[in-house]
Order: structure tokens, then sequence, then C-alpha cells
């Protein structure tokens, strides 16, 4: 596979090393490079071994909105072993811009499990943000509307009484 393809992991590499630790910006140039090494690591979709920097650059405050979010959009090609762990704490942290808790939230559903939906339930119970949650519960309502595989947690969620009192507009 393209994992283990040399001539592959090389270029990934090079569009990492162009992000540096956590897509911090040095000269006037920077913000393009960055924005192009971020959508160039995305549309590779093996760029498993990046994740760690994309995280950071996603939980970058410094750098503005629309790299974070490209930072987070990087991961929509990825197999679901890519380790998505920390965006739960993009998502959970309320003093992050709704827009960013948002993508967090969609990176991490891309491939949900019952430990990532038992979570969001968690999250959903405790969301001070009305835009987030009703994004979350929205979202929520619509899958329960496909062929996903966690359907019957997921209703389950949805189910939830207190929840519906707060976000089934």
């Amino acid at each position: 596979g393209c994992d283990s393809d040399g001539e592959i992991q090389a270029i990934i590499r090079i569009f990492t090393e162009q992000l540096r630790y956590n897509c911090r910006q040095e000269g006037s140039d920077d913000h393009d490079n960055v924005l192009m090494a971020l959508k160039a690591l995305g549309n590779t979709g093996h760029a498993e071994s990046a994740v760690p920097t994309l995280q950071r650059c996603a939980a970058n405050a410094e750098l503005s909105m629309e790299l974070r979010v490209v930072a987070l959009q990087s991961f929509r090609r990825m197999s679901c072993v890519a380790d998505r762990t920390e965006l739960f704490n993009l998502l959970s942290n309320i003093e992050n811009d709704a827009e960013l808790r948002i993508h967090a939230y969609l990176v991490l559903m891309t491939c949900p499990d019952a430990n990532t939906l038992q979570r969001v339930l968690l999250l959903l119970e405790n969301e001070q943000v009305n835009q987030v949650g009703s994004f979350i519960w929205t979202h929520l309502t619509n899958l329960q509307e496909t062929s996903n595989p966690h359907k019957q947690q997921i209703r389950a969620i949805l189910e939830n009484e207190e929840l519906k009192k707060t976000f089934d507009m």
C-alpha cells in the first residue's frame, strides 16, 4: 500500500516538515506555504505519520481560523487507524471557536465507534454553546437515517429526554 511506499512517505515528510512543529509562521509567505502543505497532506489520504503535527496545528491558537480548520480537514481521507484522540480536546474546550469545534467533531465522526459516541453523549449533556450542541444533534439525527453501523447507539443518544429538551427544535 501507499503507507509503506517510500516515495509517497518522502513526499509526506516534505510537507510535514513545511508545517514545522505546529504550523507556526515566521515569514509573510508562511501562511500560503502552510496552507498548501496542509491541503497536500489531506489530498494524499495516507498522511497518518503527520497526524501529531496536524493535531498541533489545529490546536495552535496563534494560527488563523482558516489554517486551523484546514489542518482538521486534512484528516478527511485518512484511514480510521489514524489517531484522532487529541481532537476530543479541541471539541470539548468551550474556549475554542464554534467553527473549530464543529470541524473537530466532524473529523471524529468520520470513524465513530462506541467510545466516540459515548464521549459525544457526555459532551452533549454538558454543552454550553448552542451552535455546537445543535449542530451535533442535527448531524446525529441525519446519521440515524443512514446505514451507519452505530445507528442503535445514535438512536439511544437521540432518545435521551434531557437532550431532546435542549436540542430537539
